[in-house]
């Protein structure tokens, strides 16, 4: 079974956007105890104020919401294709309805009592939150807010960013 091994934030980068866009991702917060995560199709990684920074997106109606708002760190995954029945089903059902905590293929490993991550998961991004900004009606472009919030008649995403400090990969 591959171990993970820590490697520089900055060398994160292999077919990065064809993973966020084709394999998804799982952004996870909260502890051992307690939390939630959910699959996400965008997200943004780069450099701000000097930093190896993830910027991801959470619906303000989403129960990942409220832990990302709580908690100080999240963790970002990529797995392969075989889980992809997992994060369908992460993704599809609310961890209010569904205990999420237990499905079962999915092993939840501490990361200093701060965040969780996925022992079956091949990459993983340890964040320290830097920054919760919402995404208000009045800050985006008309089509934009017709293609993807009309139709979901739902609150606008909060843009979380997160200050890469642990990236953990499978060798």
């Amino acid at each position: 079974m591959k171990k993970f091994k820590t490697f520089d934030s900055f060398s994160f980068s292999s077919n990065l956007l064809n993973n966020i866009n084709s394999k998804w991702l799982m952004i996870t917060a909260g502890n051992l105890d307690l939390y939630n995560m959910m699959t996400a199709s965008w997200g943004m990684f780069g450099i701000l104020w000097n930093k190896p920074v993830a910027e991801i997106f959470v619906r303000n109606t989403r129960y990942t919401h409220n832990f990302m708002e709580k908690n100080d760190y999240f963790s970002v995954s990529f797995f392969d294709e075989d889980y992809r029945n997992i994060l369908d089903l992460v993704g599809s059902k609310s961890g209010r309805d569904f205990d999420k905590m237990a499905i079962k293929n999915l092993t939840a490993l501490s990361y200093e009592n701060k965040t969780v991550y996925f022992e079956e998961a091949n990459e993983v991004l340890i964040c320290k939150k830097l920054l919760a900004y919402p995404l208000h009606k009045d800050l985006l472009p008309e089509q934009i807010n017709k293609n993807f919030y009309n139709t979901f008649n739902e609150e606008h995403h909060t843009a979380f960013y997160g200050e890469i400090i642990q990236y953990l990969k499978k060798v």
